[in-house]
């Protein structure tokens, strides 16, 4: 059986800072904090090559 589905998120944030945010391990640890979750490894992330902060 296949099974799809879409997930629409409207923001006015631009998609550029969305990426970074999400590449963002240390936002991901705040984030789940409260269910006690673990990332298995990582740091902070720097922006892409070419990318301006």
């Amino acid at each position: 059986m296949t099974v799809n589905f879409e997930c629409i998120t409207r923001t006015s944030v631009p998609a550029a800072e969305l990426f970074d945010r999400a590449r963002n391990i240390d936002a991901h640890k705040d984030s789940t904090a409260r269910s006690r979750e673990e990332a298995v490894g990582g740091g902070a992330v720097d922006p892409l090559p070419g990318q301006v902060d």
